[in-house]
């Protein structure tokens, strides 16, 4: 049911799906979905909920990170690829359409922030309270990034002048300049390309 509503909503919207789309979708009559999920927006704040669980994933939420911060970066352009549905909801359907939703987006932001120290302080250093200044640059850099996801998966961001890796690692590489310190003190700005 998460997955038909998933491919409903990043067609249509909230606004724009019916439960009896979502229904279909998945094979079963309106009935059947309404006894799992009491309305659409529950649908949808659930539909969300599973994607921002894909992101986590991909990104090592809260553990060790899969790799460099464009690495990372490229590997979330990949699933974006492979699961365009599930990107266009997450990054286009869902950012400010309901209350719920909202406050879901904003802790996803909140839980990416956090996990940026990871790329600055390195996965093992002990959690700390970030400076205003680190805070300001973390959520720049995640705003960054996911201003370039919107505009990638709407099709406009640098045409067909560069391909997915290449706006990735560019989007990576933006993040780390943006973010003041890497570890040990050094200025991210030093950090090599990929």
């Amino acid at each position: 049911m998460v997955q038909a509503g998933i491919r409903v909503f990043a067609r249509k919207g909230l606004a724009g799906a019916t439960m009896a789309e979502v229904a279909e979708e998945c094979g079963m009559g309106p009935g059947a979905l309404y006894y799992h999920f009491s309305t659409k927006e529950q649908l949808f704040a659930e539909c969300v909920r599973s994607v921002a669980g894909d992101v986590a994933n991909i990104t090592g939420h809260g553990g060790a990170p899969p790799g460099s911060l464009p690495e990372v970066v490229r590997l979330v352009y990949e699933w974006y690829a492979a699961c365009p549905e599930k990107a266009r909801l997450f990054f286009l359907a869902a950012p400010g359409s309901t209350p719920e939703i909202a406050q879901t987006w904003a802790e996803f932001v909140e839980e990416h922030v956090r996990d940026l120290s990871r790329y600055v302080n390195g996965p093992d250093a002990p959690a700390r309270k970030a400076s205003a200044v680190s805070d300001l640059a973390a959520r720049t850099a995640i705003g960054t990034a996911n201003a370039a996801a919107m505009s990638w998966l709407a099709g406009d961001l640098f045409g067909k002048r560069a391909g997915r890796r290449t706006v990735a690692d560019a989007v990576g590489r933006v993040m780390l300049r943006l973010l003041p310190e890497g570890p040990k003190g050094e200025t991210t700005r030093s950090a090599p390309a990929p």
